[in-house]
């Protein structure tokens, strides 16, 4: 498998949408890195994009929680262990979760760590747990070569586990069935009742590159399958050049899908998929696009792929001219055309316009006293604070000095939270506790953070606001001020 550098232009996008408070874009951020990650490539800024992940766990969806036990394991994070168990604690009727934990745990401590790990949280290794273990236990695959996962008779949850396994290459053959290979089995099971197990078998097929001809299901039946099932044949095909050239009408079919999350799981699809003719069909899809998340994954398929296309190299340029100095979109589109023949030219825009912005806002003030200004993060209001002085610079360069990359990280994801969320009294004096610690990164700062959480809460509570991830940072922020 070859090996490549993701480049700190795509760690930074990485951080950049795991910190943002909406828990779906974070997941769909892990789950494109766990597939770089399953295809060999490393991280040049470890430590930094880990303590990013690691405070998903403590964000409210399940799903979320999942994939970031997923990307610890495919990084490394043996120290990691507690909290990917409080995971499972906090779900432990979840059978997707619980084969991530173990297969977790197996894969970061020894055989007799684990077991003991889970022995004493009273999981015992058999149907899903079991088969999650096989990923890394030799023991434990020696057991489950003695076992069949039958197609007809087992349950969902065993049937997605099985599916993960081999769609990671790491399933005995005829795991399933002891007549057909684990790929024939895998395309019977596109067709089965449950969504959710057909949607993971056309996904394990993608993973093992089989190509779209290994699809059971017919075409035909496409309009008739769940949203989640669409979506993956979409990426399949999509995947597929061969079967693709043969097929660009269906890239239209795909933009004219009434469910926002099919046409933009079809908009990652193309990331690395470029064929003739394909540049005209997906720009006219970009400009009449209205959800702005699909339009973004299609900008990224255009500047990953400009140096197949000038109309897409035209489009990029002007795009990213029209984004925000600053703004997570240009950060996005970068990384996107990083090693690209364009790269050079957006950083030359970037730079100018800043240093136009730079000079426009000159506090020409100065002198005159106190000014409110307000402070910004990813060019977004968090609050307004009354002094004087270049605001954004003493904060956001006190953060991006802390040298503990959990508390850096904390920092970070409190300013995205407040971002994206009313300003109240209690958020401005979140933010300028948030400033304080990353002036002076001690204990009892922390210790004050976390009173101006917990006050945000209790007015959040009282008041029904949208502050969603404020109790799982409140924990995150005890657990740093418990080691510091």
């Amino acid at each position: 498998m070859a090996t490549a550098l993701i480049t700190l232009d795509e760690e930074r996008y990485l951080r950049s949408l795991l910190s943002q408070p909406d828990d779906r874009t974070a997941t769909k951020a892990l789950q494109e890195f766990c597939k770089q990650l399953r295809r060999g490539a490393i991280l040049v800024d470890p430590s930094r994009t880990k303590a990013s992940i690691k405070l998903c766990l403590y964000r409210p969806s399940p799903s979320l929680k999942r994939w970031a036990v997923n990307a610890l394991t495919k990084i490394g994070a043996s120290h990691d262990i507690s909290g990917i168990m409080e995971v499972w604690r906090a779900h432990p009727d979840d059978p997707d979760i619980l084969g991530a934990v173990v297969a977790a745990v197996y894969a970061l401590t020894d055989e007799e760590s684990a077991s003991n790990t889970l022995e004493k949280a009273g999981i015992a290794l058999e149907g899903v747990s079991l088969i999650a273990a096989s990923q890394y236990s030799v023991t434990q695959k020696k057991r489950l070569v003695e076992t069949i996962i039958p197609l007809e008779k087992a349950d969902s949850a065993q049937l997605r586990s099985g599916i993960v396994l081999a769609g990671t290459g790491k399933a005995p053959e005829h795991l399933f069935d002891k007549k057909y290979t684990n790929a024939i089995a895998l395309g019977q099971l596109n067709q089965h009742d449950v969504a959710s197990v057909s949607k993971y078998s056309i996904w394990a097929l993608s993973e093992l590159d089989l190509g779209f001809s290994a699809l059971s299901l017919p075409i035909s039946s496409l309009e008739s399958q769940p949203a989640e099932v669409r979506k993956w044949i979409f990426r399949l095909l999509f995947k597929d050049k061969g079967a693709l050239r043969r097929s660009l009408d269906m890239i239209t079919v795909a933009s004219r899908d009434v469910d926002n999350e099919v046409r933009e799981e079809s908009a990652i699809a193309l990331r690395d998929t470029y064929i003739p003719d394909l540049d005209k069909i997906v720009t006219r899809w970009c400009f009449s696009e209205a959800h702005a998340e699909t339009r973004s994954r299609l900008v990224e398929h255009m500047a990953h792929q400009v140096d197949q296309s000038d109309l897409y190299a035209n489009a990029v340029l002007e795009i990213y001219r029209n984004e925000p100095v600053r703004s997570e979109r240009r950060t996005r589109i970068e990384a996107a055309a990083a090693g690209t023949r364009i790269y050079n030219d957006l950083r030359k825009i970037d730079i100018s316009q800043e240093m136009g912005t730079m000079f426009a806002n000159d506090n020409i003030l100065l002198g005159r006293g106190s000014v409110t200004i307000e402070q910004n993060f990813h060019n977004n209001t968090i609050g307004a604070v009354s002094g004087s002085g270049d605001i954004i610079a003493n904060t956001m360069q006190s953060v991006g000095a802390v040298q503990n990359d959990e508390a850096r990280t904390l920092l970070e994801s409190i300013l995205a939270e407040l971002q994206s969320n009313p300003k109240t009294p209690e958020a401005n004096a979140v933010a300028k506790a948030v400033a304080d610690v990353a002036k002076k990164p001690a204990k009892p700062m922390l210790e004050r953070l976390v009173g101006a959480m917990g006050s945000l809460k209790t007015a959040t509570s009282a008041a029904g606001s949208i502050f969603q991830n404020v109790d799982g940072l409140i924990d995150h922020a005890e657990s740093i001020m418990n080691n510091f």
